[in-house]
């Protein structure tokens, strides 16, 4: 009986260490679209994967876009370009983190 006892003290412990571990495991974990865009304005950017899939993705104020090295805006976006979006991973509505313009379809 005192082994028993001991035993579930010993994986009570466990459980509320490793518990908030998983937890925090992938906070701040990033994600990446590939794609070409399809619609974008001052709230959100629209593209299309190159899986071909419709994707969308949240503009911040604190949305950072780059051609190359170079810093450049969100109006610089046009329809069209290929862009590489890293975003904040959230399932239901992400955010783009930092937007990477690459050349526009021709």
């Amino acid at each position: 009986m005192r082994s028993n006892t001991a035993t579930r003290i010993v994986l009570v412990v466990l459980l509320i260490v490793a518990a908030p571990a998983t937890v925090w495991g992938h906070e701040g974990h990033r994600h990446h679209l590939m794609g070409t865009v399809d619609a974008v304005d001052a709230s959100h950017l629209d593209l299309t994967t190159t899986e071909g899939k419709p994707a969308s993705v949240a503009i911040t104020p604190d949305t950072k876009v780059f051609r190359g090295k170079t810093p450049t805006k969100i109006d610089d976006i046009k329809k069209g370009a290929r862009v590489m979006i890293e975003t904040d991973g959230a399932p239901a509505k992400p955010k783009a983190l930092i937007i990477h313009l690459g050349t526009d379809a021709k």
